[in-house]
Protein backbone atom coordinates (compact mmCIF):
# COMPACT_ATOMS: atom_id res chain seq x y z
CA UNK A 1 0.00 0.00 0.00
CA UNK A 2 1.64 3.50 -0.86
CA UNK A 3 0.53 7.00 -0.96
CA UNK A 4 0.94 6.66 -4.78
CA UNK A 5 -1.87 4.19 -5.56
CA UNK A 6 -3.93 5.06 -2.41
CA UNK A 7 -5.50 7.97 -0.84
CA UNK A 8 -7.40 6.37 2.55
CA UNK A 9 -7.25 3.04 4.39
CA UNK A 10 -10.48 1.79 5.34
CA UNK A 11 -10.70 -0.16 8.78
CA UNK A 12 -14.29 -1.49 9.86
CA UNK A 13 -15.96 -3.75 12.17
CA UNK A 14 -13.13 -6.07 12.66
CA UNK A 15 -11.28 -6.91 16.13
CA UNK A 16 -8.94 -9.16 14.23
CA UNK A 17 -7.03 -5.46 13.10
CA UNK A 18 -5.53 -4.80 16.36
CA UNK A 19 -5.48 -8.46 18.46
CA UNK A 20 -4.03 -9.91 15.40
CA UNK A 21 -2.84 -8.10 12.85
CA UNK A 22 -1.84 -5.28 15.06
CA UNK A 23 0.78 -7.74 16.50
CA UNK A 24 2.55 -7.40 13.35
CA UNK A 25 5.16 -4.59 14.29
CA UNK A 26 5.53 -4.78 10.40
CA UNK A 27 2.28 -4.43 9.34
CA UNK A 28 1.53 -1.43 11.90
CA UNK A 29 4.53 0.74 10.64
CA UNK A 30 3.52 0.62 7.47
CA UNK A 31 -0.12 2.10 8.24
CA UNK A 32 1.78 4.77 10.28
CA UNK A 33 3.85 5.17 7.05
CA UNK A 34 1.16 5.91 4.80
CA UNK A 35 -0.63 7.95 6.98
CA UNK A 36 2.02 10.24 8.28
CA UNK A 37 3.02 10.49 4.25
CA UNK A 38 -0.73 12.16 4.12
CA UNK A 39 -2.66 9.02 3.29
CA UNK A 40 -6.14 8.67 5.23
CA UNK A 41 -7.53 6.26 7.89
CA UNK A 42 -10.83 5.57 8.54
CA UNK A 43 -12.13 3.28 10.95
CA UNK A 44 -15.00 2.18 12.52
CA UNK A 45 -15.69 -0.13 15.87
CA UNK A 46 -12.84 -2.74 15.61
CA UNK A 47 -11.14 -0.15 13.26
CA UNK A 48 -11.27 2.88 15.81
CA UNK A 49 -9.82 0.92 18.34
CA UNK A 50 -7.07 0.10 15.76
CA UNK A 51 -6.49 3.58 15.50
CA UNK A 52 -6.38 4.67 19.33
CA UNK A 53 -3.75 4.54 22.32
CA UNK A 54 -5.93 1.13 23.83
CA UNK A 55 -6.54 1.38 27.15
CA UNK A 56 -5.10 3.88 29.93
CA UNK A 57 -4.43 1.41 32.35
CA UNK A 58 -4.26 -2.59 31.67
CA UNK A 59 -6.37 -4.22 34.21
CA UNK A 60 -6.21 -7.42 32.71
CA UNK A 61 -4.55 -9.87 30.15
CA UNK A 62 -7.24 -9.21 27.54
CA UNK A 63 -6.42 -5.05 27.75
CA UNK A 64 -2.44 -6.14 27.67
CA UNK A 65 -3.38 -8.00 24.18
CA UNK A 66 -5.44 -4.85 23.01
CA UNK A 67 -2.70 -2.17 23.68
CA UNK A 68 -0.31 -4.54 22.22
CA UNK A 69 -1.67 -4.42 19.03
CA UNK A 70 -3.44 -0.85 18.16
CA UNK A 71 -1.50 1.30 15.75
CA UNK A 72 -1.62 4.71 18.02
CA UNK A 73 -2.45 7.81 15.17
CA UNK A 74 -5.06 8.93 17.80
CA UNK A 75 -4.38 10.96 20.87
CA UNK A 76 -7.41 8.76 22.91
CA UNK A 77 -7.90 6.20 24.88
CA UNK A 78 -10.79 3.44 24.55
CA UNK A 79 -13.62 2.38 27.33
CA UNK A 80 -14.38 -0.86 25.22
CA UNK A 81 -14.70 -4.02 28.17
CA UNK A 82 -14.30 -7.62 26.69
CA UNK A 83 -16.99 -8.44 29.30
CA UNK A 84 -18.93 -5.15 29.06
CA UNK A 85 -19.48 -3.06 25.60
CA UNK A 86 -18.01 -6.15 23.70
CA UNK A 87 -21.20 -8.14 24.62
CA UNK A 88 -23.80 -6.06 22.75
CA UNK A 89 -21.82 -7.68 19.93
CA UNK A 90 -21.03 -11.77 21.73
CA UNK A 91 -24.96 -11.62 22.63
CA UNK A 92 -26.28 -10.91 19.71
CA UNK A 93 -28.63 -13.75 18.37
CA UNK A 94 -27.51 -14.19 15.10
CA UNK A 95 -30.21 -17.05 14.74
CA UNK A 96 -33.51 -15.05 15.03
CA UNK A 97 -36.05 -14.84 12.52
CA UNK A 98 -36.26 -12.19 10.08
CA UNK A 99 -32.92 -10.43 11.23
CA UNK A 100 -31.96 -8.13 8.82
CA UNK A 101 -35.01 -7.60 7.49
CA UNK A 102 -35.98 -4.08 6.71
CA UNK A 103 -39.56 -3.61 8.53
CA UNK A 104 -39.67 -2.35 11.56
CA UNK A 105 -39.57 -4.15 14.80
CA UNK A 106 -37.47 -6.83 13.16
CA UNK A 107 -34.57 -7.93 15.65
CA UNK A 108 -31.36 -5.98 15.25
CA UNK A 109 -28.39 -4.58 17.38
CA UNK A 110 -29.21 -1.69 19.42
CA UNK A 111 -28.88 1.96 18.16
CA UNK A 112 -27.06 4.83 20.47
CA UNK A 113 -28.42 7.91 20.53
CA UNK A 114 -25.46 10.56 20.02
CA UNK A 115 -24.72 14.26 20.12
CA UNK A 116 -23.27 16.27 17.35
CA UNK A 117 -20.51 18.03 18.67
CA UNK A 118 -21.12 21.94 16.89
CA UNK A 119 -17.59 23.20 16.57
CA UNK A 120 -16.21 25.03 13.46
CA UNK A 121 -13.77 22.69 12.70
CA UNK A 122 -16.46 19.97 12.71
CA UNK A 123 -16.81 20.17 9.08
CA UNK A 124 -18.29 16.49 8.60
CA UNK A 125 -21.24 17.17 10.11
CA UNK A 126 -21.53 21.13 8.46
CA UNK A 127 -25.47 21.89 7.40
CA UNK A 128 -26.73 18.72 9.70
CA UNK A 129 -29.24 21.18 11.64
CA UNK A 130 -30.10 18.31 14.29
CA UNK A 131 -28.45 17.99 17.46
CA UNK A 132 -28.83 14.25 17.81
CA UNK A 133 -27.77 11.19 15.80
CA UNK A 134 -28.95 7.73 16.11
CA UNK A 135 -26.67 5.13 14.70
CA UNK A 136 -26.59 1.70 15.03
CA UNK A 137 -23.83 -0.16 17.75
CA UNK A 138 -22.05 -3.43 18.22
CA UNK A 139 -20.10 -3.28 21.09
CA UNK A 140 -17.53 -0.73 20.11
CA UNK A 141 -15.55 2.11 21.94
CA UNK A 142 -16.06 5.04 23.79
CA UNK A 143 -12.67 7.18 23.18
CA UNK A 144 -11.94 10.35 25.37
CA UNK A 145 -8.50 12.24 25.46
CA UNK A 146 -5.04 11.13 26.30
CA UNK A 147 -3.06 13.81 26.30
CA UNK A 148 0.26 12.01 25.22
CA UNK A 149 3.28 14.10 23.53
CA UNK A 150 4.01 13.23 20.49
CA UNK A 151 4.30 15.85 18.46
CA UNK A 152 2.73 13.56 15.04
CA UNK A 153 -0.74 13.29 16.74
CA UNK A 154 -2.51 16.53 15.62
CA UNK A 155 -5.57 18.31 17.85
CA UNK A 156 -8.51 16.04 18.47
CA UNK A 157 -11.73 17.05 17.26
CA UNK A 158 -14.71 15.95 18.61
CA UNK A 159 -17.68 14.61 16.08
CA UNK A 160 -20.06 13.10 18.90
CA UNK A 161 -20.51 12.68 22.21
CA UNK A 162 -22.29 9.55 23.52
CA UNK A 163 -25.37 10.58 25.31
CA UNK A 164 -26.84 6.97 26.65
CA UNK A 165 -25.27 4.40 28.36
CA UNK A 166 -26.63 1.45 27.00
CA UNK A 167 -26.22 -0.95 30.14
CA UNK A 168 -29.39 1.08 31.59
CA UNK A 169 -31.22 2.40 28.61
CA UNK A 170 -30.83 -1.31 26.69
CA UNK A 171 -29.53 -3.63 29.62
CA UNK A 172 -28.11 -6.77 28.95
CA UNK A 173 -27.59 -9.40 30.81
CA UNK A 174 -25.45 -12.66 32.33
CA UNK A 175 -27.75 -15.74 32.72
CA UNK A 176 -27.12 -18.60 34.88
CA UNK A 177 -28.27 -22.02 33.42
CA UNK A 178 -31.71 -23.57 35.51
CA UNK A 179 -33.47 -26.29 34.74
CA UNK A 180 -35.96 -23.63 33.81
CA UNK A 181 -34.09 -22.21 31.27
CA UNK A 182 -32.00 -19.33 33.18
CA UNK A 183 -32.25 -16.68 35.76
CA UNK A 184 -29.98 -13.36 35.39
CA UNK A 185 -27.18 -13.81 37.32
CA UNK A 186 -25.73 -9.62 36.76
CA UNK A 187 -26.06 -7.38 34.36
CA UNK A 188 -23.53 -6.53 31.39
CA UNK A 189 -21.63 -3.76 32.88
CA UNK A 190 -20.66 -0.36 30.26
CA UNK A 191 -18.92 2.95 30.66
CA UNK A 192 -19.53 4.94 27.21
CA UNK A 193 -21.38 8.18 28.56
CA UNK A 194 -20.28 11.25 27.90
CA UNK A 195 -16.91 10.36 26.05
CA UNK A 196 -16.40 10.46 22.13
CA UNK A 197 -18.40 8.17 19.93
CA UNK A 198 -16.84 9.98 16.64
CA UNK A 199 -13.50 12.12 16.44
CA UNK A 200 -11.00 13.85 13.55
CA UNK A 201 -7.95 14.44 13.84
CA UNK A 202 -4.46 14.08 11.87
CA UNK A 203 -1.40 12.25 12.46
CA UNK A 204 2.37 13.86 11.39
CA UNK A 205 0.12 16.97 9.56
CA UNK A 206 -0.08 15.33 6.80
CA UNK A 207 -2.37 12.49 7.33
CA UNK A 208 -6.32 12.66 8.46
CA UNK A 209 -7.94 10.35 10.50
CA UNK A 210 -11.51 9.57 11.63
CA UNK A 211 -12.85 6.59 13.45
CA UNK A 212 -16.22 5.84 14.96
CA UNK A 213 -17.39 3.58 18.12
CA UNK A 214 -20.52 2.91 16.51
CA UNK A 215 -21.45 2.43 13.18
CA UNK A 216 -22.65 4.90 10.60
CA UNK A 217 -22.72 2.94 7.86
CA UNK A 218 -24.76 0.13 8.42
CA UNK A 219 -28.17 1.07 7.54
CA UNK A 220 -30.41 -0.87 10.27
CA UNK A 221 -30.69 1.64 12.90
CA UNK A 222 -33.77 0.49 15.38
CA UNK A 223 -35.09 2.96 17.68
CA UNK A 224 -37.59 3.84 20.41
CA UNK A 225 -37.62 -0.33 21.01
CA UNK A 226 -37.21 -3.40 23.23
CA UNK A 227 -34.88 -5.48 24.46
CA UNK A 228 -35.51 -9.43 24.08
CA UNK A 229 -33.22 -11.86 25.55
CA UNK A 230 -33.67 -15.65 24.88
CA UNK A 231 -31.84 -19.09 24.41
CA UNK A 232 -30.17 -18.84 20.96
CA UNK A 233 -26.98 -18.35 19.07
CA UNK A 234 -24.61 -15.71 19.86
CA UNK A 235 -21.67 -14.68 17.89
CA UNK A 236 -19.09 -17.00 19.08
CA UNK A 237 -21.91 -20.27 19.04
CA UNK A 238 -23.46 -19.37 15.47
CA UNK A 239 -21.83 -21.87 13.74
CA UNK A 240 -22.69 -24.28 16.52
CA UNK A 241 -25.63 -26.29 17.76
CA UNK A 242 -25.07 -24.49 21.56
CA UNK A 243 -27.57 -21.80 22.85
CA UNK A 244 -26.87 -19.25 25.52
CA UNK A 245 -28.79 -16.18 26.42
CA UNK A 246 -28.76 -13.61 23.63
CA UNK A 247 -30.72 -10.83 22.35
CA UNK A 248 -32.27 -8.57 19.48
CA UNK A 249 -33.91 -5.31 19.89
CA UNK A 250 -37.16 -4.63 17.97
CA UNK A 251 -37.52 -1.38 17.11
CA UNK A 252 -38.82 1.09 14.51
CA UNK A 253 -36.52 1.68 11.85
CA UNK A 254 -35.14 4.88 10.67
CA UNK A 255 -34.94 5.52 6.46
CA UNK A 256 -32.39 2.74 5.55
CA UNK A 257 -30.04 6.15 4.38
CA UNK A 258 -29.90 8.04 7.20
CA UNK A 259 -26.07 7.27 8.15
CA UNK A 260 -24.64 6.76 4.80
CA UNK A 261 -24.02 10.25 4.26
CA UNK A 262 -21.45 10.44 7.35
CA UNK A 263 -19.63 7.76 6.24
CA UNK A 264 -19.37 9.16 2.89
CA UNK A 265 -17.63 12.50 4.10
CA UNK A 266 -15.69 11.07 6.77
CA UNK A 267 -13.77 9.24 4.03
CA UNK A 268 -13.63 12.50 1.39
CA UNK A 269 -12.62 14.04 4.57
CA UNK A 270 -10.04 11.45 5.40
CA UNK A 271 -8.75 11.29 1.97
CA UNK A 272 -8.62 15.32 1.65
CA UNK A 273 -11.20 15.11 -1.17
CA UNK A 274 -12.58 18.29 -0.98
CA UNK A 275 -14.44 18.63 -3.66
CA UNK A 276 -16.83 15.92 -3.02
CA UNK A 277 -17.40 16.23 0.30
CA UNK A 278 -19.71 18.49 0.07
CA UNK A 279 -21.78 16.58 -3.00
CA UNK A 280 -25.69 15.93 -3.66
CA UNK A 281 -24.42 12.31 -2.86
CA UNK A 282 -22.85 13.62 0.97
CA UNK A 283 -26.33 15.38 1.75
CA UNK A 284 -27.52 14.89 5.03
CA UNK A 285 -30.53 12.58 5.57
CA UNK A 286 -33.02 13.27 8.00
CA UNK A 287 -34.26 9.40 9.29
Amino acid sequence: MTNKNFDILVVGANAKSYLFDGLNNRWKKKIKEFVANGGGYLGVCGGANAATLGFKRSNNLFHLWVNKGVIGLANVYIHDDLLGEWQYLMKFGFDAPNRGSTTDFSPEFISVNTTIEKNNKNVIFKGYNKSFLNIAYGGGPGMYFANKSDERFGEIIPLLTYNEEPMYSKPLHYWLPTLEGGRILCNVTTNILNTYAGVATTYNSKGRVVVYGPHPEYPLVPVNGTIREYLGKGYLMRNTPFKRHVYNYLGRLLNLSSNIWVIRRSAAWAAMSQKTIYHPLMKPVYG
